[in-house]
């Protein structure tokens, strides 16, 4: 998965500086743990947990096993259509992203050719991923 990561990263295009933050970033704030994963058409590892803070600050940590957090920025935009985001490794490299949103349920997909996904769901050079929010425990 982190080297899928890092291949999108080292094609991604840079992102208009237009983004802003859109209504639904307090939406997203929290952990969400990978359910499915799509790289380009074929099955990926699940269990992955990606993380967004209040400050703008995330990351991504691998299923266990597979590697250390990835950490990054991110800027969401709920105002575009299809929603998009982009997310700025701290190592270097932005991602460009398109999500869902739909209650405990997100759905995000990076394009790995530069481009935003038409949408947030599996596709050839799409690295796809639904996500379902870790309720944090009590």
């Amino acid at each position: 998965m982190t080297a899928l990561l890092l291949a999108a990263v080292t094609l991604a295009a840079p992102v208009p500086k237009e983004i802003k933050k859109g209504d639904n970033s307090t939406a997203l704030q929290g952990k969400w743990e990978s359910v499915t994963a799509d790289y380009s058409l074929k099955p990926g590892a699940t269990g992955a947990v990606f993380r967004f803070e209040a400050d703008g600050v995330g990351g991504v940590t691998p299923p266990p096993g597979m590697g250390a957090e990835i950490s990054a920025k991110y800027v969401m935009d709920a105002t575009a259509d299809p929603k998009r985001f982009e997310w700025t490794l701290s190592r270097g490299g932005k991602l460009i992203g398109t999500y869902e949103l739909d209650g405990d349920t997100l759905k995000i997909a990076f394009g790995s050719n530069g481009k935003q996904p038409a949408a947030a769901a599996p596709a050839a050079d799409v690295s796809f991923y639904e996500l379902k929010r870790v309720k944090p425990p009590k």
